[in-house]
This record gives structure tokens, sequence and C-alpha cells, in this order.
């Protein structure tokens, strides 16, 4: 090997990386070149220094469990914010599904501009609760997603029983 093909392969030659014939071919080499041998002397005294230098380095004594607690932090604000927009997803569907049926059953009463009322703001104050999350957790978040929905589907099934029972009464 050339001087040039040696020092390119000193530092994995330090760290005992090299495959076993090109180790061979190095330790040759380093045997017969005092040059390469001042090379690997010069880089092992440089690695040796960067060590020293890591080990004397430490980090505070508290600074794996912030690091942790951040980490949990981060989950379970990732955690809410997924938990908050499937519940405001599910909860806007349902809603709408709820104040779509009636419009489709036909003919709108009082009601069922009362129940689109109590819908929207349900939604509004979902999404208030779903935004200042960090107050409370991801289970009441998505109970309360449940709950909105349920209530439609309820108040939904009521109007549509209403306004057929109206609807099919001779008149």
């Amino acid at each position: 090997m050339e001087c040039r093909e040696v020092q390119e392969r000193l530092s994995a030659h330090l760290d005992g990386e090299l495959p076993e014939e090109e180790e061979t071919a190095v330790a040759t080499h380093l045997a017969h070149c005092p040059v390469c041998k001042i090379r690997l002397a010069e880089l092992r005294s440089a690695s040796l220094g960067v060590h020293e230098a890591l080990a004397a380095w430490s980090a505070p004594p508290d600074f794996e469990h912030a690091v942790n607690r951040r980490i949990a932090a981060l989950r379970r604000a990732k955690q809410r914010f997924d938990t908050g927009i499937v519940a405001l997803v599910t909860t806007g569907l349902l809603a709408l599904l709820a104040v779509a049926a009636p419009v489709v059953a036909y003919p709108i009463d009082h009601s069922f501009i009362r129940l689109a009322g109590h819908l929207l703001r349900g939604m509004r104050i979902l999404l208030g609760l779903w935004w200042s999350s960090a107050t409370i957790g991801a289970p009441v978040m998505t109970a309360m997603g449940i709950g909105i929905a349920l209530l439609s589907w309820i108040a939904a099934r009521e109007i549509i029983r209403r306004t057929w029972r109206s609807s099919s009464t001779p008149g």
C-alpha cells in the first residue's frame, strides 16, 4: 500500500474496523514507514484528547429527567390533539347528519330550528374546550364528543319521528 492509502485508513485501523486483509496491509506498511507511524501517533493523540475531554464533561444531574418529562408532555399534547380532532370530526359529522335528517324528512318546524341552534352551540363549546384542552384530559374530550354526538342523534331521531307523525296525520 502507498502512504496516501494507509493514511486514509488510519482512523479505521485505530478503531479496529478494517477487514483482515486491509489490516494486515496497513500494519505491514506502518512497520516500515516512519511518516505514517508519525501520522498514526498524531491521530492516536488527538483521539485520546477527545476521549478525555468527553469523559470530563457531564450533563446536569436532572438533564435526563427533564428530557423525559418534555418528551412525555409532547406525547400527551399530541395524543390530546389527535383525540380532539377525532372527537370534533365525529361530533361534526353526527351533528351534520342530525341537522340534515329532518331537512330530508321535510316540513321544517320550530323544534328543528331549536335543535340546530343547540347543536351549533354544543359544537362551539366543544371546540372551545378542545382548544383549551391543557386543563382537561383526552378521555374527557372523547367522552364529551361522544356525548354531544349521541345527543345530536337522539334529537334528530325525535324530530324525524315527530315530523313523520305530523305529516302522516290526516288533515
